[in-house]
């Protein structure tokens, strides 16, 4: 098997954290916004941090999930996944659902 090397991508991040809740990060010409909502003294202007890192982790499943199926020459649909957070923050998982069609031939 052989071993292709992976194209590397320079990534750069800033951030500013203007109070003890919210934080403004910068990224490839995107700003994202992660706020805590007001009853933990944030002013809710964006994701918590774990909705933001959940987020994240979908995106990258997202991500892997295609690759992995159209190596394997399969066409994925509708990638869907939906977590619900618990009032205490942590994070639950309810329900997965994957729609996937075969491209194979024969």
């Amino acid at each position: 098997m052989a071993i292709t090397q992976k194209t590397l991508i320079a990534i750069t991040v800033s951030a500013e954290c203007p109070t003890h809740a919210r934080t403004r990060a910068h990224t490839g010409g995107h700003e994202l916004v992660i706020d805590e909502p007001a009853a933990r003294g944030g002013t809710d202007e964006g994701p918590t941090p774990i909705e933001t890192m959940i987020a994240a982790l979908l995106g990258c499943t997202n991500v892997i999930l295609n690759r992995i199926a159209e190596k394997h020459r399969v066409e994925v649909k509708a990638f869907r996944s939906r977590r619900k957070r618990a009032s205490t923050g942590a994070a639950s998982c309810s329900k997965r659902r994957w729609r996937c069609r075969s491209r194979r031939s024969g």
